[in-house]
């Protein structure tokens, strides 16, 4: 090897004060030090000259690391398995084969304890203390800390899975008992949204002059056989351009109990990394032919997420605006035909749009 020799040291754990080595750890320089409480410290040191890998290897079962000092055994210890029962100094460490236990101080399992746990793939910290990250420059001596308080509950955060864009910053879109779910939103203020944008659960089809607000359709169709109601003596849905108040007046009819509206407004979209809504509604005819208007983007943006995604079909889909008593339209996005069809009629797909 070079002159900045790699020391390999494969242990379980060792855990002193000020260092800590993990298994399977490797240094690149030519020392370790192990510092004491005070200024004394232990040293491996790997001659330059050094040709091959030098590896430590503690015992799996019970036992003691010793190094010489010249006036006996340090005070460096080694138990194999979660046996907390050593020495009650400041220089303890616990292993196992399948966790790995930091104390510092204490004996006791839930004092000053940092816990890495394979089996629940968490990292735990107990007894008040906090999880720092040190600064990788100057002397290493600050450091940003995270501390829970005091709560009456496990909280866990769940992060999203895709990187985020520019501009954006984690956003509580879910909770669930115990479990938020965070996704990543566009910072306010800087009208950033933009028609194509996988956002809010959907992907954008329209934003207004601002960019801060539009309108969203879903990422699958959520029907694709469905009545426009089975109320068919009435009209409340005249509004071509708001398919949200179409929708509340299509619910509220004396003796409806299904309609399209209806699926649209029991909606819940899957989490495609964008956050989880249940306020969707049934598109009017304007808010459709929005999404004809901008059909490349809104296609694209589909196509490129993929599976579960469902491009938008080349068939009709149910409006929420009502041409009759007893018809409502639909939208073609074969041709952009706009037909008014019977509302008994299941032959128009349906999918859902929501507003931000």
């Amino acid at each position: 090897m070079s002159a900045s020799s790699r020391l390999l040291l494969s242990i379980a754990v060792i855990l002193m004060a000020g260092l800590t080595v993990a298994v399977s750890q490797t240094l690149i320089g030519r020392s370790v030090q192990f510092f004491e409480p005070g200024t004394s410290y232990q040293t491996f040191l790997v001659p330059s000259n050094s040709t091959q890998v030098v590896t430590i290897t503690l015992p799996s079962g019970d036992g003691t690391l010793l190094v010489d000092k010249g006036s006996g055994a340090s005070d460096a210890w080694l138990l194999g398995g979660n046996d907390l029962s050593g020495p009650a100094d400041n220089r303890l460490g616990s292993t196992s084969n399948n966790n790995v236990i930091f104390c510092v101080g204490e004996t006791a399992p839930t004092n000053r304890r940092l816990e890495l746990s394979s089996s629940a793939n968490a990292i735990t910290v107990t007894n008040g203390g906090e999880l720092r990250f040190a600064e990788p420059a100057a002397d290493g001596s600050h450091y940003t800390g995270f501390k829970a308080k005091a709560q009456a509950t496990d909280i866990v955060y769940v992060l999203p899975s895709l990187k985020p864009q520019g501009n954006q910053a984690l956003k509580v879109t879910h909770v669930a008992g115990d479990t938020v779910a965070l996704s990543w939103a566009n910072v306010g203020g800087g009208g950033t949204h933009y028609v194509g944008e996988r956002y809010g659960g959907g992907i954008v089809f329209w934003v207004d002059e601002t960019g801060n607000h539009g309108l969203i359709v879903s990422m699958v169709n959520i029907s694709a056989g469905a009545a426009w109601s089975n109320v068919t003596n009435a009209i409340v849905g005249t509004n071509d351009w708001n398919g949200a108040a179409n929708t509340t007046g299509i619910l509220a009819q004396a003796g409806h109990t299904n309609s399209a509206a209806k699926i649209c407004d029991d909606y819940t979209n899957g989490d495609y990394g964008t956050g989880v809504y249940s306020d969707w509604y049934l598109p009017s005819r304007g808010q459709l032919i929005h999404i004809w208007n901008n059909w490349t983007a809104v296609q694209n943006a589909l196509a490129n997420y993929g599976a579960p995604a469902e491009l938008i079909a080349q068939y009709p889909y149910w409006s929420s605006t009502e041409y009759a008593e007893n018809q409502a339209f639909a939208v073609n996005y074969k041709n952009i035909w706009i037909p008014n069809a019977a509302k008994y009629d299941a032959i128009p797909y349906v999918r859902a749009v929501r507003s931000f």
